[in-house]
């Protein structure tokens, strides 16, 4: 009589996160975290059983324990949860990282057919929400993303600003993005403010910042400049999640904000120096009523819902719109890192300058050089910025000079700024290995341009 063979092991993947010693097992297409009870629930639903038992070199293991212990063996991960940009599906990084992406975006990697209609709303839309060129420019960015978020590549893209007066339409744009890219949006600004723990953040392909909190304060801007610029050309972000280390993993994502357009609002984007204004895209936005009357009742009440599922009708539509048959950019717009050039519309470009510490600077400058000087015709000053800065100091301005230049230097960081915009009334030189600064009054500026 020959001896029964050994039952062999059951091919159910689970996966092991190390973190916090949870399994995932895939459920209806995404991967889901069970503690052991629940685990044992779906493997008893797959057949596995409690009296056969799995030789395991010196041992032996329930069939029903089996995919929990080869878990632990072989399907161990770093990282569990939804990554943007990633498919479903255990990956591994360049570092030696082993990370499972639970869920994926809807609808980025579906085939996308090479003839399609046009979706109508959509570009009556954007066309009415961002007349000019500023449309186009706008698809482009998508495009860019989109064809980027397909490839895997994780190419970099713009911080997306859009400056308009309340309930214009641009929120509405800002939830066309998120189902263009999938579906997924999460707000990143408490973490571009400074917050530690961003774990929301990791599996959102958009992330959105609508109406953020206005500040004056120069050092908060600039952090969140350097968040932004972050964001922008780091494929890398070390995910935090509160009682487990943080991973430094790749993600695709856009980052859009919305932001009415009167000063005080406008105040909380950084300033736009060489280092960032090639990293933004502001656009301003007009009025959208045209593309809404379909939707609006006898007593023109707007009707959301039906809005709304016109949307999401188009959304394929305009997918494959953008991949197949967008107008070829004009070269003077094109860009070789991003694909598209940054660029601010001249009247936000305006308003942002005034908000400026620069331009602050240069205000003060003209308040406290030329007045009360008597009988003396001062028509310039010449000295270091640390002098400068001592009169300014001294001045009925003082407090707000010295808000203004918080930190060493940064008088002459200002003064190089203004050299570079107003190079007609400030300039420097260099005696005894010393930065001179020379800075004429606006009265001896307007004398020169009359001759």
């Amino acid at each position: 009589m020959s001896k029964k063979s050994d039952p062999a092991p059951p091919k159910i993947p689970v996966y092991f996160d190390a973190r916090d010693s949870s399994y995932w097992f895939e459920i209806a297409k995404r991967f889901v975290k069970l503690g052991t009870r629940d685990l044992r629930l779906h493997l008893r639903a797959a057949g596995l059983r409690d009296d056969i038992y799995i030789q395991t070199g010196k041992g032996s293991l329930r069939e029903i324990d089996f995919p929990m212990y080869d878990a632990q063996l072989n399907r161990i991960v770093d990282y569990a949860g939804a990554l943007a940009g990633h498919r479903i599906g255990n990956h591994k990084n360049s570092s030696g990282n082993v990370f499972l992406v639970t869920q994926e975006a809807a609808g980025i990697w579906e085939d996308l057919p090479k003839r399609s209609a046009k979706p109508d709303f959509f570009f009556q839309f954007i066309e009415e929400l961002l007349p000019g060129d500023q449309w186009l420019m706008f698809c482009h960015w998508l495009r860019v993303a989109l064809v980027s978020f397909r490839a895997g590549d994780f190419k970099p893209g713009q911080v997306y600003v859009f400056a308009g007066p309340s309930e214009c339409g641009k929120s509405l744009l800002q939830s066309i993005i998120t189902e263009i890219f999938g579906g997924r949006q999460a707000n990143p600004f408490a973490y571009m403010m400074g917050e530690k723990f961003n774990y929301e953040l990791a599996g959102a392909e958009h992330w959105r910042i609508e109406d953020p909190a206005s500040t004056t304060d120069i050092r908060a801007r600039r952090f969140f400049g350097a968040k932004l610029k972050e964001a922008t050309v780091n494929s890398e972000i070390a995910i935090n999640q509160k009682g487990k280390d943080a991973l430094l993993l790749a993600i695709a994502r856009r980052v859009t904000i919305s932001v009415n357009d009167e000063p005080e609002n406008l105040s909380i984007m950084p300033p736009q120096d060489d280092s960032i204004r090639d990293k933004i895209i502001l656009n301003k936005c007009a009025r959208v009523e045209k593309s809404f009357d379909p939707f609006k009742d006898a007593d023109g009440n707007l009707n959301r819902l039906a809005l709304w599922k016109k949307v999401q009708s188009e959304i394929p539509l305009i997918r494959a719109w953008l991949v197949n048959r967008l107008p070829k950019l004009p070269p003077e717009m094109q860009n070789l890192r991003f694909g598209i050039k940054g660029w601010c519309h001249p009247d936000l470009d305006r308003e942002l300058s005034s908000l400026s510490p620069e331009t602050r600077l240069l205000s003060l400058l003209d308040s406290v050089l030329w007045v009360d000087q008597g009988d003396k015709d001062v028509t310039f000053f010449e000295g270091k910025a640390m002098d400068l800065e001592k009169q300014l100091n001294a001045s009925e301005f003082g407090f707000e000079a010295q808000k203004l230049l918080r930190y060493n230097g940064a008088c002459g960081t200002y003064l190089s700024r203004l050299e570079k915009q107003h190079p007609d009334r400030i300039s420097k030189r260099l005696k005894d290995g010393h930065s001179l600064w020379k800075i004429k009054s606006p009265s001896k500026t307007i004398e020169q341009e009359k001759e």
